[in-house]
């Protein structure tokens, strides 16, 4: 219900009903919407409903990301920003918009591009400041986290200020809320979920057994370290796909 209602707000109300006549005849072929203004249709179909299924997917994608997270490092306040992920999202994004992209649809895909790249490389670095030696600690692995994301946050912060044409725009995508609209970030977006969700759901029995402590779950036959980085990976490539077409949404993941 809350999915219907969400296509029906915006500029142009649409009634709920309209919405949920236009779902059954598509769908299951029933009903006749031949009343419905043909662009009320397009508006639904091309604008709205992939801009929800968008929001759809970055829900999961951020509260899939932060069960891992919470798993991982045994805390219940862990959410999929934890390490940085966002921060370097973030960055990559705010990097594009001051070279001043044109607005084009080519244009518009650099930002996503961008900070799906930015939460990459954050990740490869966390990932690699956090090792000791062929260990991977939890706590150094927050620490390593938190260090990065206050870098990029500050490096951020400057190209804004450097960019003033740029600032409104960049303050948009960092609030969260896509700005690419249509089916194509819906569509690019699915291979990374899939993979992810699919990395996530295999992490199922060691997340378990990680929850007795690292000790104990070496001892029951777990190798640690290669849960942690799959873990750590499939819940990064989640929530980077989501920040980069979605922009920054915090809470979800809690």
């Amino acid at each position: 219900m809350t999915f219907i209602l969400s296509i029906g707000i915006g500029s142009i109300s649409i009634s709920p009903l309209i919405t949920l006549r236009l779902f059954i005849n598509k769908i299951l072929g029933y009903g006749i919407v031949d009343d419905i203004p043909s662009s009320l249709v397009d508006i639904i179909v091309k604008i709205r409903l992939p801009h929800a299924i968008l929001m759809l997917f970055t829900g999961a994608a951020l509260s899939g990301s932060g069960a891992a997270y919470q798993g991982l490092f045994r805390n219940p306040l862990a959410d999929p920003f934890l390490i940085g992920v966002a921060s370097g999202a973030g960055l990559g994004a705010v990097i594009a918009m001051s070279i001043n992209w044109p607005s084009t649809l080519l244009g518009m895909y650099t930002i996503p591009l961008s900070a799906f790249l930015g939460a990459v490389i954050t990740i490869y670095l966390v990932y690699q400041f956090s090792k000791v030696g062929k260990r991977l600690p939890t706590t150094s692995l927050i620490l390593a986290g938190v260090a990065i994301s206050s870098f990029t946050n500050a490096i951020t912060s400057l190209l804004m200020l450097q960019s003033k044409e740029e600032m409104h725009r960049a303050l948009s995508w960092l609030f969260g809320g896509g700005a690419v609209s249509g089916w194509q970030p819906v569509i690019a977006m699915i291979p990374y979920l899939l993979i992810g969700f699919a990395c996530l759901i295999i992490s199922g029995h060691p997340l378990n057994v990680l929850q007795f402590g690292e000790e104990q779950a070496q001892q029951l036959g777990l190798s640690v370290d290669k849960a942690k980085i799959i873990i750590i990976f499939a819940a990064s490539i989640t929530t980077a796909t989501a920040v980069s077409f979605a922009g920054i949404i915090g809470f979800i993941g809690l």
